[in-house]
């Protein structure tokens, strides 16, 4: 009794195969469910928050960055006031920024990922989340935020300035 084993490989390789497509086809499902809430959530956002003209924006990967800038609303930075506009367009620069060099990208990298935990922790702070640090922090896992961000979707931003 003999094992074919040229049959044997074919049958690994198929196996590795299945694997790999159901591995990937999993991957784009979440990644198409993250963008779709993300951009939902971000949009009612903005249009229960006196951002209707901007709120097309959460349908733009980075430029919504812009937007969370917006929502954050205006704050002190390292004792500077920072107005939202300028958050969000500091956003969306220092991360489109981080992708070119030789040097210089991680520190835009790690420049921008922090401003945009503090970006996300003032939005979650004025939608009245209890655990507003936890969740800015999480917030850099996608999935995580879209979920936070479809959390708190349809509530009306308080107004703080520190």
């Amino acid at each position: 009794m003999g094992y074919d084993l040229l049959g044997l490989m074919a049958l690994g390789y198929l196996s590795l195969f299945l694997g790999a497509a159901i591995i990937t086809t999993i991957n784009i499902v979440v990644l198409i469910a993250t963008y779709l809430l993300t951009g939902i959530s971000l949009y009612k956002l903005a249009m229960n928050n006196g951002h209707q003209d901007k709120a097309i924006l959460a349908w733009i990967p980075v430029v919504n960055l812009y937007l969370v800038g917006l929502l954050a609303g205006d704050t002190k930075l390292l004792s500077i006031d920072l107005p939202a506009q300028w958050l969000g367009i500091i956003l969306v620069i220092l991360r489109i920024m981080g992708g070119f060099g030789d040097k210089s990208p991680f520190i835009l990298w790690l420049v921008s990922t922090i401003l945009i935990i503090f970006a996300f922790y003032n939005l979650y702070k004025r939608a009245e989340s209890p655990l507003a640090v936890i969740m800015a922090i999480l917030s850099l896992i996608p999935f995580l935020k879209a979920i936070f961000l479809y959390i708190i979707k349809d509530r009306n931003l308080l107004y703080f300035y520190e």
